[in-house]
């Protein structure tokens, strides 16, 4: 397997939390600070690290909604995410000739998954320019279409029609069970 250190491969993390001093010390452990770059969360910087990247890493376990593959795929940072929660709702895999989907989704959440979906993103990165540049334009115009606020509003005010509906239907379920 390759380590794509000959790609100069890089990674920028800009955040906080209690997780952040770990992976500080990853990078001095293993001496990856020409490589790996730890920075605070200031929201400038965020979104010149989204603007900057070819891809958005997201390998959550566990993510109820997710804002940051939103965000990257308006910049044309391609989104490698496990598939699950939010991620899995917003994130739909590259086809082989990249004319569909929006990103690299994993399904299994194990170190076999995740280096699936890095080759993966490393594969798409080594494509053609012309064939690269055309799917991260065709992202980036379907992200404007499917997330702005617009068509957001939209999608929730179904999702409330729908609880409505189903609330609806439910009470009167039991308002015929309770007649027999």
């Amino acid at each position: 397997m390759t380590n794509y250190e000959s790609d100069n491969l890089q990674l920028v993390i800009v955040g906080d939390g209690p997780f952040k001093c770990h992976f500080q010390d990853i990078v001095a452990m293993h001496h990856l600070e020409h490589r790996v770059a730890v920075c605070d969360f200031e929201e400038k910087l965020s979104r010149q690290a989204f603007a900057a990247s070819d891809f958005v890493l997201m390998p959550s376990s566990f993510e109820p909604c997710g804002l940051p593959q939103m965000i990257g795929l308006h910049y044309g940072s391609i989104p490698i995410v496990h598939r699950t929660g939010g991620l899995r709702d917003t994130i739909d895999s590259f086809n082989e000739a990249y004319t569909k989907g929006n990103g690299i989704a994993f399904t299994y959440f194990d170190t076999n998954g995740l280096r699936w979906a890095i080759d993966t993103a490393m594969k798409f990165h080594h494509t053609a320019p012309d064939t690269k540049q055309g799917t991260i334009s065709r992202v980036m115009r379907e992200a404007e279409l499917r997330f702005n606020k617009d068509a957001m509003f939209h999608q929730y005010l179904g999702v409330y029609h729908k609880l409505a509906e189903d609330l609806t239907n439910h009470d009167q379920h039991l308002a015929s069970l309770n007649q027999n």
